[in-house]
C-alpha cells in the first residue's frame, strides 16, 4: 500500500511539475503578469565590454568634458561627472543588472549613487538602461536632471520631468517582454489652457502625449492629482550597486 501511494504521488509531481510558487510581490499595482518563456541563451558577461566603455568614457569626460566623444546613454552621467575629479566621478556612478520584466534577459541599469559609504552602495535614479538585442547591448532610455527615471518596487518604470513652471510631467511605464522600448501605462501632465498661464490644467492619458486634444481632463481635484505623484514617489525602489570605479583595478 505504501509503495502504491508513493507511485501515485510521483506521477502527480510529473504532471504538475512540483513547482514552488516564488512570487513574493505584494504591491498593489495591477500590471499584467508576464508569461513569456525565458529565451534559451546565456547572457553572462554580455555587458562587460559596454561597462568598460562607460568607465573609459567617464574618465574622458573628467579630463576634457567639452571635447570628449559622446555615446548612447551618456546624457545623465555626463551631467554629473563633468565637474568632478576622476576619483569622485568613478564613485558617483554605479550599475546593476536586473531583469525588469522577467523575460529572461537582464537589463543593465546605470545609476547615480546616493550612498557610497563603507557599508552601502545604492541608488534610486537611473541614468541609463540597456537591454540585449541581436546579442548586443541596446539603449532603452536615458535620464537627466530634468527627465528622471526610477524603478518602482512593483517593477514599473517611473518618470518625472518638467519643461518650465507650467509644465510638469510624471507617469509609469512598462518594459514589455523582448522589447527595447518603454510602453506608457499612465501619463499625467500640467499645461496652460488656451495658452493662458493663469489657467493651468491637469491632464492624463495612456499614450505619453502632451497634447491637450489627445488627453482627458483629470477627473479629480488638484490635491488628488499631486497625491498620485507622491504615492508613486513613495514606491521608488532602492537598488544595491557596484561602483564603476571597480574597473580601475583592471
Amino acid at each position: 500500500l505504501l509503495a502504491l501511494t508513493l507511485a501515485v504521488l510521483m506521477t502527480m509531481c510529473l504532471f504538475t511539475g512540483c513547482k514552488e510558487n516564488t512570487n513574493t510581490d505584494t504591491s498593489t499595482d495591477t500590471t499584467t503578469p508576464i508569461t513569456t518563456e525565458a529565451p534559451d541563451a546565456d547572457y553572462t558577461g554580455v555587458y562587460d565590454d559596454l561597462l568598460f566603455e562607460i568607465y573609459k568614457h567617464i574618465l574622458a569626460i573628467t579630463y576634457d568634458a567639452e571635447n570628449s566623444d559622446s555615446m548612447d546613454g551618456d546624457a545623465g552621467f555626463r551631467e554629473i561627472v563633468g565637474g568632478l575629479s576622476e576619483e569622485d566621478a568613478l564613485r558617483a556612478i554605479g550599475y546593476t543588472e536586473h531583469d525588469i520584466n522577467n523575460d529572461g534577459i537582464p537589463e543593465l541599469l546605470i545609476y547615480l549613487i546616493d550612498d557610497n559609504g563603507n557599508e552601502k552602495c545604492a541608488g534610486t535614479r537611473i541614468l541609463a538602461a540597456y537591454t540585449v538585442k541581436d546579442n548586443s547591448p541596446t539603449l532603452i532610455f536615458e535620464g537627466t536632471v530634468r527627465n528622471r527615471y526610477y524603478l518602482l518596487t512593483s517593477g514599473l518604470i517611473y518618470n518625472e520631468s518638467s519643461s518650465g513652471a507650467a509644465y510638469s510631467i510624471f507617469g509609469t511605464y512598462t518594459l514589455e517582454p523582448i522589447s527595447d522600448s518603454l510602453t506608457v501605462k499612465n501619463y499625467y501632465f500640467t499645461s496652460p489652457v488656451d495658452n493662458n498661464y493663469d489657467n493651468i490644467g491637469f491632464f492624463e492619458n495612456r499614450t505619453g502625449s502632451m497634447e491637450i486634444d489627445e488627453s482627458e481632463r483629470f477627473k479629480g481635484p488638484e490635491k488628488e492629482f499631486w497625491q498620485i505623484q507622491t504615492d508613486l514617489s513613495n514606491r521608488i525602489a532602492e537598488s544595491e550597486l557596484k561602483p564603476v570605479e571597480i574597473f580601475s583595478a583592471g
